[in-house]
């Protein structure tokens, strides 16, 4: 049977994002990828100039041949407005990218072909580099899946899912304010994932997803997940929490740019 080509769909949550959007746009626009996807913003009735921006990029989208959808109305989150795109989504490959993050040109081109060479996946995820305000590279993010399939810890950012798992277990919960993206997965048992060894995404440091209370409730989902052990939810808990302060420490100490120093002298 022949494979058939990933028809893509891209959801971006926005709210009061005027000083980065455009930004995340046009690192869509300036896609090699060729094919038609679509776009879709979901916009929780921003107060400042986003939606005179998504108005004046949706001719933009248009002209390049890609398909525009938006809304703007309240909502009770991001994960609320990711669930507003899902209903909105067409394409049978579903990825996320947030409205201060943008794709590196050749993003869709290398995510549609490593979706179309290993039929069987059904999630993919890229390196992810992160960058701060003043456009310092701080360090390279990966997702961390195990031998048998069960996320660990995700970057979700740009990853792209099949549209299967939403048929087959529902949208995100509203349950979860900072971490519903991974509960999601965790939800599914275990994926048949691939990891793209590029850096794709260019993620800025800000929001609360970097903070370490994203670790605390990553660590609630797993313990009531079926498919941990309370002992590994504890293992991956204290770890992050080793990771994440002694990060903090060195940053504090030695400035943001020491950290990936090191870890580059540690995997010469």
């Amino acid at each position: 049977m022949e494979v058939q080509k990933p028809l893509i769909s891209i959801i971006t949550a926005t709210y009061n994002s005027e000083k980065t959007v455009s930004e995340t746009f046009n690192s869509i626009l300036k896609q090699t990828y060729t094919d038609t996807f679509e776009y879709i913003v979901v916009d929780g009735n921003s107060s400042d100039n986003t939606v005179s921006i998504i108005k004046e990029f949706e001719l933009k989208f248009k002209q390049r041949n890609i398909v525009f959808k938006w809304l703007s109305e309240s909502d009770k989150g991001i994960y609320d407005a990711w669930n507003k795109g899902l209903s909105l989504a067409t394409g049978n490959w579903i990825s996320f990218i947030g409205s201060d993050d943008k794709y590196t040109s050749n993003a869709l081109q290398v995510y549609s072909q490593n979706i179309y060479d290993n039929p069987g996946i059904e999630y993919f995820h890229s390196l992810i580099s992160v960058y701060n305000s003043n456009n310092v590279y701080l360090r390279t993010l990966k997702s961390q899946i195990n031998e048998d399939g069960l996320p660990i810890r995700i970057a979700h950012v740009g990853t792209f899912h099949s549209k299967k798992l939403f048929n087959s277990n529902g949208s995100y919960s509203l349950q979860y304010k900072i971490a519903s993206d991974y509960e999601f997965l965790v939800r599914q048992g275990f994926l048949k994932h691939k990891q793209i060894d590029e850096a794709l995404v260019i993620m800025d440091d800000g929001g609360v997803s970097g903070s370490f209370k994203t670790n605390i409730e990553c660590f609630k989902i797993m313990k009531r997940a079926k498919s941990f052990p309370n002992s590994l939810a504890y293992y991956y808990f204290f770890l992050w929490g080793c990771q994440f302060y002694t990060y903090l420490i060195i940053s504090k100490l030695f400035g943001v740019k020491f950290v990936p120093k090191v870890k580059r002298f540690l995997r010469k």
